[in-house]
């Protein structure tokens, strides 16, 4: 990867062709940032918190902040990387609330198959900011590729109705209070909502209950910290607030059938 353009919170970095294996020693990692990963050329797999996507020509990939990924790509894959801190969102509130749905927005899928017009227009954009690299068209490039994203989106999710923004606010909270507050009642109060309608809500968008989306962002948090960092056992108990770490261990197995060790030689075969 070549850096093209840099600034304090947003810069491009383009995916070349590799000599050597471009798959040698990749692990999977995670950012601060957001990364829009478009491919012109090239083959593999993408995978974004455990959910692979396939890397085609004129495909497009969206990772959030924290999410752990990894990318398997052919040798002659050619693209680039367009990367964002959450600062520059400040000013752009309709795309910040675009993005702030989407992780566990499970009917959203953080890939997408561009048509050729799409592909070339973003390819286009992309010679812009190499000639004339500013702000502006930076973001007219992200819009672009929100919008590309966008469309997968059925009518009904892409309205930001009451119940999108409570389920915006739910995940806010979340991600704020999911290590301490394991009880759906806290965000109940905290949301001035129901437990029947906070339910509601949640399940249209990630299929789960309050209760079992906090226990599924528990594990998440678990298995990213499992393959990131080389935490062992005893250190990720810790951090996520269990008081033991075979207590630890049982919830992981109780919920996803293997022990933590498991867990780690299963994915990394």
């Amino acid at each position: 990867k070549h850096i093209i353009m840099k600034q304090k919170l947003y810069k491009i970095e383009h995916i070349l062709p590799a000599k050597a294996d471009p798959n040698q020693g990749i692990e999977g990692h995670r950012h601060d940032s957001y990364e829009f990963f478009f491919f012109a050329k090239g083959t593999g797999v993408h995978s974004i918190d455990f959910q692979d996507y396939e890397i085609t020509p004129y495909s497009l990939q969206l990772v959030c902040p924290h999410q752990l990924h990894m990318v398997r790509r052919s040798p002659n894959a050619k693209g680039v990387v367009l990367l964002m801190e959450e600062e520059v969102l400040e000013k752009c509130l309709n795309i910040k609330r675009f993005l702030s749905r989407i992780p566990y927005n499970f009917n959203f899928q953080q890939h997408v198959l561009l048509s050729q017009e799409d592909g070339h227009l973003i390819q286009k954009l992309v010679e812009q900011l190499e000639q004339h690299p500013n702000q502006h068209l930076f973001l007219s490039l992200v819009q672009y590729m929100i919008y590309c994203l966008s469309k997968q989106e059925t009518e009904e999710n892409t309205d930001l109705s009451p119940n999108q923004t409570l389920f915006i606010q739910f995940i806010d909270l979340v991600e704020q209070h999911y290590l301490h507050e394991k009880s759906a009642n806290f965000y109940c109060q905290a949301l001035q909502s129901s437990l029947r309608k906070l339910n509601t809500i949640v399940e249209q968008q990630t299929g789960m209950s309050v209760k079992k989306f906090l226990i599924y962002r528990t594990l998440l948090e678990a298995k990213r910290m499992l393959l990131h960092g080389n935490f062992p056992v005893k250190q990720i108990a810790f951090e996520l607030e269990f008081i033991e770490p075979s207590h630890f261990s049982s919830f992981f197995k109780k919920h996803l059938g293997v022990a933590p060790s498991e867990f780690i030689q299963k994915y990394l075969k």
